[in-house]
């Protein structure tokens, strides 16, 4: 029976200790890992700076290069994910940071539009399967009530590889061109793909495969967090064959909501710097302007799915923020005001991913084990070309129009269409549990919805 609910019967729920004490172990080394490889994908936006004077790129070449990582990463996600299940997630994150990583060394050689292209192509091919990996990882750990919230503690990886990765991106561009005759975007290609294979072999010391495997769970841990993901995932759809999510309505469903975010994301970051640049500011400085919006993004992230959380409330709390990005993108486009420009910016940034960590959950409330890992990345890998269009869309409309700031209504568009999948989703989905999440650790949802303290906590 296809149902997204919460499992009519009560869940195992872990205890607050408990929470906490895997939260503590993982997120913030997963932060790190998501961190790297946001400042390895994004500082592309950077290195246009300057590179693209040095090997002759035209605004519509540099948005075509910058989005063919995301044709790399669909090709190559299903597959990748299907590979975390066969090897584990250990050795399996780990192989994907150490290519990455050498790819993004090796840009250093780019000369020209095609080598560009080859490079994006190959990073995204290399670094498919992390995000929905990293997903699919923590829904082996969290019951769906607290995946959202882990998800928007996952993603803080995005903000902070802007507010940390653009500044020191910029700075070694300003600082090392000329160092060994290279340019300063080839030795920022270098120094920041290094991190990437360093920490893949302390990722594989310290990260466990599952709780099963976690040496730091005690057998009572072990079983309460076990026992609570089980009853959590009670409800799902059971496919067997894994490869039937690809034909799951659900999964394209979400496929094709999740395509907007990428879209406006991306769009936005990789042409950010560009917008900032205009304020006739040096590129250190264009680092750190441009680092701005995300500070609020980051308070954005922790308070948002948490209040979905507390509220028992999924899908207005990802339509809200939409309507909210668009309304801001579309008054950036109204004002050449640098100061009312980078406030629009920040409001935009904030309404288009707030909302991100509620949808991401979203597959792993409605499949089941045996499809969940090629769920999740069907639905990143096809909504994921979204950051092949907003990109190369924005250099379109950028080399016809003279100005970004046109631009910035296609992307409005995109979150207005976002909103609009998010009021569709429950009935898609077939959610129609009167209560969509338990309020709080130790809480649980009754046949007739109604809640009740649970008595399963870790003893």
């Amino acid at each position: 029976m296809s149902t997204a609910s919460i499992p009519s019967s009560a869940t195992p729920a872990m205890s607050a200790a408990l929470l906490r004490k895997i939260t503590r172990k993982l997120i913030p080394f997963l932060v790190i890992i998501y961190l790297v490889a946001y400042i390895d994908r994004s500082n592309v936006g950077i290195a246009k700076l300057s590179m693209q004077g040095d090997i002759g790129l035209s605004n519509a070449a540099y948005g075509l290069g910058a989005g063919l990582f995301f044709i790399g990463y669909f090709f190559f996600e299903v597959p990748s994910n299907l590979a975390i299940v066969r090897f584990g997630p250990r050795r399996w994150f780990a192989r994907i940071m150490i290519t990455w990583g050498v790819i993004l060394m090796l840009t250093f050689l780019t000369q020209n539009d095609w080598s560009f292209y080859m490079f994006r192509f190959l990073l995204g091919a290399a670094e498919a399967g992390l995000m929905p990996g990293l997903i699919y990882y923590l829904a082996n750990w969290f019951p769906f009530q607290h995946r959202a919230r882990m998800i928007g503690l996952l993603m803080f990886g995005n903000p902070i590889a802007v507010i940390v990765g653009a500044p020191l991106s910029a700075w070694i561009l300003d600082s090392t061109h000329g160092f060994l005759n290279l340019a300063g975007w080839q030795w920022m290609f270098i120094l920041t793909g290094l991190p990437a294979v360093v920490l893949a072999f302390v990722l594989l010391a310290y990260l466990p495969d599952s709780p099963a495997t976690a040496k730091w769970l005690s057998d009572e841990e072990r079983s309460a967090v076990l026992a609570s993901v089980a009853g959590s995932n009670a409800g799902t759809t059971e496919h067997g064959n894994p490869l039937k999510a690809l034909k799951d309505k659900r999964v394209l469903f979400l496929s094709a909501f999740w395509l907007a975010f990428p879209v406006a994301t991306l769009g936005l970051q990789l042409w950010l710097p560009t917008i900032v640049s205009n304020f006739e500011s040096s590129k250190t400085l264009t680092g750190f302007i441009t680092a701005i919006p995300y500070v609020f993004v980051i308070l954005a992230l922790w308070y948002w799915p948490r209040r979905s959380q507390r509220k028992g409330e999924l899908y207005w709390h990802m339509a809200l923020p939409a309507l909210l990005g668009a309304v801001a993108f579309m008054l950036v486009g109204t004002t050449h005001n640098p100061f009312l420009q980078m406030g629009f910016i920040t409001v935009a940034a904030v309404g288009l991913m707030a909302g991100q960590p509620i949808l991401l959950s979203l597959p792993t409330k409605v499949l089941s084990a045996s499809t969940l890992a090629v769920g999740i990345a069907c639905v990143n890998s096809i909504g994921n070309l979204g950051g092949f269009i907003g990109p190369f869309a924005v250099g379109m409309i950028t080399d016809a129009t003279g100005s970004v700031l046109p631009a910035m209504y296609f992307l409005a568009a995109w979150l207005v269409y976002a909103a609009g999948m998010a009021l569709v989703a429950k009935r898609v989905l077939g959610d129609r549990s009167p209560q969509e999440l338990p309020a709080a650790v130790g809480v649980t949802v009754s046949p007739r919805g109604s809640t009740a303290t649970s008595n399963s906590e870790s003893r």
